[in-house]
């Protein structure tokens, strides 16, 4: 596990994704509870700052052999933090010197509370918060609690919290403490099989602040990060990350091994590569090859979004339909009634209708469910019919009857049928059957029962097995012409999948609304990066020429991947030869020709900058491509935000609709990458091949454990093999040139 050393607000900071990311590991250390608490000694003189100091490191018990920093005086650490955050002050605010802090502490004294207390509620110093920030200063450091514990009591005041005074309450440099836990999400401590995947902060990554492209906006990828509180003294700390260094790489813990709908909730953390220069920490002095760019894999989560259960619209208590209009006849807000009410009833504009219409049923899972729209929908249709056929008007029922077709119509066009909605087409199957009973249908409808019967028989019909027959193909064996357009082909069917409603569900933290598209898409991404990793960690230990020839092939499969503007391909690809795992093998790289290397480097500086990318997305418009999508959808997560899900007007909570037709504004540009599409003629053996691959992958569970080991293993071996023949050299005669 880790051992930070240092845990203050100085050393925290904002990245251009509002994420908190810890910095400064100098004082870190590497615990290996299995060879005893002496492996993490710190001397005091190499502590923290005294005000976030724990108190037995100003008194070391001497029955113990150590008295450095462990995880319980990081948990005392993070409790100032805490109130560091909360308060803008340093801890012990009135102590003017760390001399009159030590005593202090000495004397059993602890910080007093902040006042005033309701602004500091605001802030989010609740009674509980401040119940949980005491008990990282319990005295004696076994009663502290661990981090996981406690990140999952903050995440629950977090919740708390938003349904109280919303998101707004975070902007600015008043945030609180919660936007700081996503450090621990998984946390490092108690964690052994995690230890490296700690945020790194992105200088010139693609974790940009930036609008978009120019159909999604423009803005610089390299924002400079944020500490928490600009009111936070300014303390001494090493610099964040020089504009030279490499870029690190988001990467989940644990990713899933089958698609479910808990892959919306994919949580961002980081690379292995994560960590300075260090003897406890092999990955830290990793020969990269600092003209190469750390290419960031995304790894995007629905919860990135601030959301909660307050943002569903549900039912008005007294059934009243409420809407409100600009002067154009936009709809503006409206509760759910309302829009309901809006979207059947219809105008005398069709193109208006349409549009709302597509709006609406685009992003309707930003505020509300399916089991709430559809009865709603139906209720509103048999009263409108109702009432058409007791003034005895056939325009009017056919009126109601066309616009009742057009929204099933569109709803089904709309929305990606997954094995959940089975229950959703059979209420539209029993609801034409009991409209139209005593009546033929006419062909329109005919062919919306068809469709509907279509879904329904695709959602019985099995996976197909897999072909044994490319366990015999080997990757050198393939042409990278053939793989870039077979991974192409691959991505893009995938991409075009991708519905509208898929985006906005993203956007959403609602669980049962989680659609899979998006995952899939991005579950293959991670397959090709982990294939890509395979191929070469998993050839023999002895075999370093062909490592080496791996990287060689896997270097032109991006090129070619770029040519065909696969940038999805190309960036998995070199989010793979620029992982920790792979340039750490430095004796490997020594292998690989200058010219390769300085593809590498061409294609990293393309693929790690968002800016960069986007103009090279967006200079031919008129070919195919399949864009990184990681980075969209971050562009649209901050359309979301920008505005709120729910505003009171008159004294109603109306969902803001204005808001979400801003949402389906930028998933239509978005959706526009879709054509024109590919036209790729499938290779047999390549489709073969990477079928196999992929289902070897997805049926490994382990597969990342394995792959870090195996780095690890040949980095220990080819540093052996170096010394080894370096001694046989010197044996030889062959000494080095004397420095000078």
């Amino acid at each position: 596990m880790i051992v930070h050393g240092d845990l203050r607000a100085a050393n925290v900071v904002v990245s251009a994704s509002e994420e908190a990311l810890l910095t400064d590991f100098g004082l870190s250390r590497i615990v290996a509870e299995e060879e005893g608490a002496d492996v993490a000694s710190t001397s005091l003189e190499n502590a923290g700052s005294a005000r976030w100091m724990a108190p037995e490191l100003f008194q070391p018990d001497t029955n113990t052999s150590s008295s450095g920093v462990t995880p319980a005086s990081d948990m005392w650490s993070f409790g100032m933090l805490c109130l560091e955050v909360f308060s803008g002050l340093p801890p012990f605010s009135k102590h003017r010197l760390d001399g009159q802090v030590i005593a202090a502490l000495i004397q059993g004294n602890l910080p007093e509370r902040p006042e005033p207390r309701e602004a500091m509620y605001h802030r989010g110093l609740s009674d509980e918060m401040w119940r949980l920030m005491n008990q990282c200063w319990e005295w004696k450091p076994i009663a502290r609690p661990e981090m996981r514990t406690l990140a999952s009591e903050v995440r629950k005041l977090h919740t708390e919290y938003l349904r109280r005074y919303g998101v707004t309450s975070l902007a600015g440099n008043n945030l609180g403490i919660y936007q700081a836990m996503s450090l621990f999400e998984n946390s490092v401590w108690g964690s052994h099989a995690n230890l490296p995947r700690l945020p790194t902060p992105p200088a010139s990554s693609g974790l940009s602040s930036s609008a978009g492209s120019s159909r999604l906006g423009q803005g610089a990828l390299s924002e400079s990060p944020r500490t928490i509180s600009s009111e936070l003294p300014k303390t001494a700390s090493s610099p964040y990350v020089p504009a030279n260094s490499i870029v690190s790489i988001p990467r989940t813990p644990q990713r899933p091994d089958t698609i479910a709908p808990s892959l919306g909730g994919l949580n961002l953390g980081s690379s292995p590569d994560s960590f300075p220069s260090s003897s406890d920490n092999w990955q830290g002095s990793l020969d990269r090859s600092p003209t190469i760019a750390r290419v960031p894999q995304y790894r995007p989560r629905a919860g990135s979004v601030l959301s909660h259960e307050s943002d569903i619209a549900g039912p008005h208590p007294k059934g009243h339909d409420i809407i409100n209009y600009d002067e154009y006849g936009n709809v503006l807000t409206g509760n759910l009634e309302g829009l309901v009410k809006r979207l059947l009833q219809g105008t005398h504009a069709a193109v208006m209708d349409k549009e709302f219409r597509v709006c609406f049923l685009s992003v309707y899972r930003g505020f509300a469910r399916v089991e709430d729209l559809w009865p709603m929908l139906v209720d509103q249709y048999r009263i409108d019919m109702i009432r058409a056929i007791s003034n005895n008007s056939k325009r009017e029922k056919m009126k109601i009857n066309d616009n009742m077709l057009a929204i099933l119509d569109d709803w089904l066009e709309l929305q990606a049928i997954e094995p959940k909605d089975r229950g959703f087409l059979l209420d539209i199957q029993d609801f034409i059957h009991e409209s139209f009973s005593g009546e033929p249908l006419d062909a329109r409808w005919s062919a919306l029962r068809e469709k509907l019967r279509g879904h329904l028989i695709n959602l019985n019909q099995l996976a197909q097995p897999l072909r044994n027959t490319a366990s015999i193909i080997k990757w050198s064996e393939l042409d990278s012409a053939t793989v870039a357009k077979q991974l192409a082909a691959i991505e893009s069917e995938l991409f075009q999948k991708i519905l509208p409603s898929d985006c906005a569900a993203r956007l959403k933290n609602i669980s049962d609304e989680e659609l899979l598209n998006i995952p899939r898409f991005f579950k293959n991404s991670y397959r090709v990066e982990d294939w890509c990793l395979s191929l070469i960690l998993f050839i023999d230990a002895n075999e370093i020429e062909k490592r080496a020839q791996a990287i060689t092939f896997l270097k032109r499969v991006a090129e070619e991947s770029l040519k065909i503007r696969s940038f999805s391909s190309a960036h998995a690809i070199m989010s793979a030869l620029t992982h920790a795992h792979i340039s750490g093998l430095e004796y490997t790289w020594r292998l690989v020709d200058r010219r390769t290397k300085e593809g590498l480097k061409h294609m990293s500086q393309l693929l790690s900058n968002v800016e960069k990318y986007k103009d090279k997305l967006d200079s031919d418009l008129q070919s195919p491509s399949v864009p990184i999508l990681s980075i969209h959808l971050r562009d649209l997560s901050r359309t979301y935000k920008e505005l709120q899900t729910q505003v009171v007007v008159d004294g109603e909570e109306l969902v803001n609709f204005q808001k979400f037709t801003e949402v389906w504004k930028s998933i239509k540009e978005l959706m526009e990458y879709q054509s024109p599409q590919y036209s790729i003629t499938q290779d047999s053996n390549t489709a073969a091949y990477f079928e196999y691959e992929f289902a070897r992958i997805d049926e490994n569970p382990g597969l990342q454990d394995q792959l870090k080991a195996k780095s690890e293993e040949l980095h220990r071996k080819e540093k052996r093999d170096f010394n080894l023949r370096r001694l046989g050299m010197e044996d030889a005669g062959f000494r080095p040139p004397k420095k000078r």
